[in-house]
């Protein structure tokens, strides 16, 4: 059974990520390791973190953004294959062994499925759309397409766009809807035009570097 490493970045979720670690401590998949990397947490973080058993912690010096981290966290992961999951959101416990699944029964490197939002009281406030923070995938894409940019937003649609240019027959998507992600705000505070807005001036930057990976197909 290969190795799967779940990275998960916090940056002050002290309230939360025991259940997002949990969520994974509870797969079906047993051959996992649990990366937790903290972005330089003001709150009590690390001192919930050093009470959780099997687990690999590492810490920033200082706050360098969730993309950063990320990249920082797949360099330290021994896995054969990556998942990531935000600090305060939660996975159903067959998430990873259907993803592992569907990677090679379809000869794909990159997989994700569906994922609903949820309230503070674990009730769904929005439809079933594809979440790319929600990926699993061989460690090796990293070394063919490269690793998130330095930005502080939209790091991973970016990364979605990249990956679809340069290796769209190895990407995959599944319906099934495992991953559940924590809205704060309950759906209250960005109407669904603002995060379209935002995601389209975030990938203008990048349209003519798009541009050059299509030439160099």
């Amino acid at each position: 059974m290969d190795l799967v490493s779940c990275i998960i970045t916090n940056y002050n979720n002290s309230e939360y990520i025991t259940k997002a670690i949990n969520s994974i401590k509870k797969q079906s998949y047993q051959n996992i390791e649990i990366i937790v990397i903290d972005d330089n947490s003001t709150d009590n973080s690390l001192k919930i973190l050093s009470k959780i058993h099997n687990i690999k912690v590492y810490v920033n010096k200082k706050n360098i953004g969730l993309f950063l981290t990320r990249n920082k966290a797949i360099k330290l992961a021994k896995g054969k294959y990556i998942s990531f999951m935000d600090s305060d959101d939660i996975i159903d416990l067959n998430k990873i062994e259907n993803d592992i699944k569907y990677l090679k029964e379809n000869d794909k490197i990159w997989v994700v499925s569906k994922f609903v939002r949820i309230n503070e009281k674990n009730k769904i406030i929005t439809k079933p759309e594809y979440c790319v923070t929600a990926f699993t995938a061989e460690k090796n894409i990293f070394n063919l397409v490269g690793y998130f940019y330095n930005t502080r937003f939209g790091g991973d649609v970016e990364f979605w766009e990249r990956i679809k240019i340069l290796i769209p027959d190895k990407i995959g998507y599944r319906e099934e809807v495992e991953y559940f992600a924590l809205d704060k705000n309950n759906g209250k505070q960005l109407t669904k035009q603002y995060n379209y807005d935002l995601r389209i001036k975030f990938l203008n930057k990048f349209r003519e570097e798009h541009k050059k990976l299509y030439l160099l197909l």
